[in-house]
């Protein structure tokens, strides 16, 4: 995902995740100016396992842990 964030990973991986600054019903929120990433729902808890998932799950609860302490 830092790869994906600075923008140096493979067209493939960055495709597959969304920050939430380009969604447009986002645009005048706080959550716009963050780095944080888009999570698609998942109807079931094995889709949670794929990439385009866990891997916004897992940076936004980084970005968090590291913005509080």
């Amino acid at each position: 995902m830092h790869l994906i964030h600075i923008h140096k990973a493979p067209s493939y991986l960055a495709e597959i995740v969304t920050p939430t600054a380009p969604v447009s019903s986002r645009g005048r929120l706080r959550s716009a100016s963050s780095s944080r990433y888009k999570q698609p729902r998942m109807r079931l808890k094995f889709g949670q396992r794929c990439f385009s998932y866990a891997a916004p799950a897992a940076w936004n609860t980084t970005a968090i842990i590291a913005t509080t302490h």
